[in-house]
């Protein structure tokens, strides 16, 4: 009876473990993949954040140029406005709207 127990309790393990064996063979078979995956993704962000930093440069620059052509036009409207003998209110100007 004793053995018939041994041996039951040996077979449970043997089953355990084979269970187990068959768990890691397929997390170990399926690695390389996930690993190709991460790489992949890992490469998409740099590439993402490379492009943002080369265009977020552009983009201020372009913005920056913007700004300061409207503040020209500004400028040069007050200066013929100023010939003239009229008073510009500059409290009318987009630039000083933004800012209240």
């Amino acid at each position: 009876m004793v053995a018939q127990a041994r041996v039951q309790e040996l077979r449970d393990k043997l089953r355990l473990l084979e269970s187990r064996a068959l768990a890691l063979e397929g997390t170990y078979t399926r690695l390389p993949a996930d690993q190709m995956v991460i790489q992949q993704i890992e490469q998409a962000g740099i590439t993402t954040l490379q492009e943002t930093a080369t265009t977020v440069a552009a983009r201020f620059a372009s913005i920056k140029m913007t700004l300061l052509s409207i503040h020209g036009a500004f400028a040069v409207k007050r200066s013929s406005n100023s010939r003239r003998g009229k008073r510009v209110s500059t409290s009318n100007s987009p630039i000083s709207a933004g800012a209240r």
